[in-house]
């Protein structure tokens, strides 16, 4: 009799230590479940981050490159303008090279002064009647202002 209830009581120890050893892995198992659905939550936002972030960089690309080009097209037209600016310089230096000169002939030409000389604006000494009319129409258009 004591050999069986030293096998009983082992059998109730044992049961015991099973009992707890399957509490245990079932405690174990809850944990690593609630550990993998946290972290496929939290791979399921991170997929999502990705995806915005991806999103994101193709804007951005995308408005990189048309910068790039409108920055080519400016450097382009800075050239452009800059070569047609110094055209028109070089040109404009040239007219006013070619206006000196030619005031400089008509200067000592034409219009040499003498002495006494001024500059006054001839009258003209006779005015035909329509020009005359003309002028008194006008005058009369005027007044009546």
């Amino acid at each position: 009799m004591a050999s069986e209830k030293a096998g009983k009581s082992d059998d109730f120890n044992r049961q015991s230590l099973d009992t707890k050893r399957i509490r245990e892995l079932e405690s174990d198992i809850r944990r690593l479940e609630e550990d993998r659905d946290d972290l496929e939550k939290q791979l399921s936002e991170e997929a999502q981050l990705t995806l915005e972030l991806k999103f994101e960089k193709e804007g951005v690309d995308l408005k990189f490159a048309r910068l790039q080009k409108r920055i080519a097209d400016l450097e382009q037209f800075k050239m452009e303008s800059s070569s047609l600016s110094a055209e028109l310089k070089n040109q404009r230096e040239e007219e006013l090279k070619r206006i000196e000169e030619d005031s400089g002939k008509l200067s000592k030409e034409h219009l040499t002064k003498k002495q006494g000389d001024s500059v006054k604006i001839k009258p003209k000494k006779h005015k035909t009647a329509q020009e005359l009319e003309l002028v008194v129409e006008s005058l009369r258009r005027v007044i009546e202002k």
